[in-house]
């Protein structure tokens, strides 16, 4: 019996299926922080107004109107096209413009229009959200990935320990 390898154990079986399991958790944890995050980025004014931002990094920003508690959707009426807006929390908006900072500083933003709003001001809105939702998507292929290569490895140790056993029945 010493020329038979050691019987695979049961318990990897049930090792794939709960990192496929953990994975798919972990990426819905990480989507939820990143979205969390998202409004933390942004510096919100109300309209008509003046406010001073402090813009600590160059890049380019984007100014958002704000629906503040408002259910709003926007269709292209000769398609049915839907415009991209953005919703958090109890805010819905749509982007509006983008302007670049090239040099960190305070900058004063006038704002006019017919009826009260709200603007919002973010650098890399999109890309936080995106970012997220990539990362969930790795975290949770990754997962995926070694739950698999674990399930064949334990495939391959069950057919070797089978044809062990049957050589050694057969010459014995």
């Amino acid at each position: 019996m010493s020329d038979l390898p050691k019987k695979p154990s049961w318990a990897w079986w049930a090792a794939g299926p709960v990192i496929w399991i953990a994975g798919i958790a972990a990426a819905v944890l990480v989507g939820y922080w990143s979205m969390a995050d998202v409004g933390k980025g942004l510096v919100r004014m109300a309209v008509p107004g003046r406010q001073e931002f402090r813009f600590d990094q160059p890049g380019t920003y984007t100014v958002y109107h704000e629906y503040v508690g408002l259910a709003l959707r926007i269709t292209r009426k000769e398609d049915g096209a839907e415009v991209p807006t953005y919703s958090l929390g109890s805010s819905q908006g749509q982007a509006m413009m983008t302007f670049d900072v090239t040099q960190p500083g305070t900058y004063v933003i006038r704002a006019e229009a017919d009826e009260p709003g709200v603007i919002s001001i973010s650098k890399g809105l999109m890309t936080k959200i995106f970012g997220g939702v990539c990362a969930g998507f790795a975290l949770a292929g990754l997962a995926f990935l070694v739950g698999l290569v674990i399930l064949i490895v334990q495939i391959v140790r069950v057919v070797r320990y089978g044809k062990a056993k049957r050589a050694l029945a057969a010459g014995g």
